[in-house]
Order: C-alpha cells, then sequence, then structure tokens
C-alpha cells in the first residue's frame, strides 16, 4: 500500500484510499505540500529519497539542498525502519514555500527512543538541517508503540537563489 497525496496553496489536496475512494481535505497551511504512506520496510527508503528528491527539484531547491534533504530524510526513516512496531508505516509530508522546505515524518516504534544508537546519523542529520526535532508520545496500546514525529527544515539561502 502506498498512498500519495498532493496539493497546494488554495487547493484542496486529494487522498487516495485503498479501495480507489477519494476524500478532499482543506489544507490551510501556505505553499505546497506533497505527502506519501509507505509501509515501514527498508525496501521502500528508495521511494521516500526519490519523492524527496523530486518534490525538492520541483520547489527549485539547488542539488546541494537537494542531497541535503535526501540524506537527512534517508537517516530519520532508516532509524524509524529499524525500530517500528509490527505492521508499521512511514508517513511523509513534503511542504514548500518560497523560504524552506519542511518535511516531516511519522511512525510508530515499538521504543520510547527510535534514534538510540544512531548517534553518527542523528548528527549528520542536525548537521544538514537547519531545523531538527524529534517528538515521542507516550505508548499506544491501539497502535502497539510509541508514535514517534519527526520535523526537519532546510532553508533557502541566498545561494539558493532567494
Amino acid at each position: 500500500m502506498v498512498q500519495v497525496m498532493a496539493g497546494g496553496e488554495g487547493r484542496e489536496p486529494v487522498e487516495k484510499a485503498d479501495d480507489g475512494s477519494s476524500s478532499a481535505r482543506r489544507d490551510t497551511e501556505p505553499g505546497v505540500a506533497v505527502g506519501i504512506r509507505v509501509p515501514a520496510e527498508l525496501d521502500q527508503l528508495l521511494m521516500l529519497r526519490s519523492l524527496a528528491e523530486t518534490v525538492a527539484l520541483i520547489a527549485d531547491f539547488t542539488l546541494d539542498a537537494v542531497t541535503d534533504i535526501r540524506v537527512v530524510l534517508d537517516e530519520v526513516a532508516t532509524a524509524l525502519m529499524l525500530a517500528v512496531a509490527p505492521d508499521a508505516v512511514i508517513d511523509c509530508d513534503f511542504r514548500y514555500d518560497d523560504e524552506a522546505m519542511t518535511v516531516t515524518v511519522r511512525s510508530v516504534s515499538r521504543t520510547e527512543d527510535a534514534f538510540r544508537g544512531n548517534d553518527f546519523g542523528w548528527q549528520l542529520a542536525l548537521t544538514l538541517a537547519d531545523f531538527l526535532e524529534a517528538s515521542t508520545a507516550p505508548f499506544d496500546s491501539a497502535l502497539g508503540g510509541y508514535p514517534v514525529l519527526v520535523s526537519f527544515r532546510r532553508v533557502r539561502s541566498h545561494v539558493d537563489g532567494s
């Protein structure tokens, strides 16, 4: 199951369900948004990397910034995929505007600290992102783990053309 959602300023993103039906939701934040939901399996990293790269290129970021975004997402998603609860998915949202691109990644971890033991990857992500934050909610028995949210932002620099 892969779900993709896209929308933009003044538009309502359309979300496709497994049964082929779709529903619109009102997007109130400015900018353009693209989202994807994939199984939390390492073989899905290519899908996440590719979409991150495509969105960043469409947003007209420099190739260096595109690479930074892709590497940070790779580190975050890999850490989550290695710590996920059974049958978990990765929800990833990309939002960009004239100032920055923000990536939000959500999943459910079987431990409270999905990034423990991945100090190098976390430090790399901190170095490449202009903003990086992770939070873990209390154990959710319905989900079978700890909901995790990671958000990072890559701000355009003057070199990026802004």
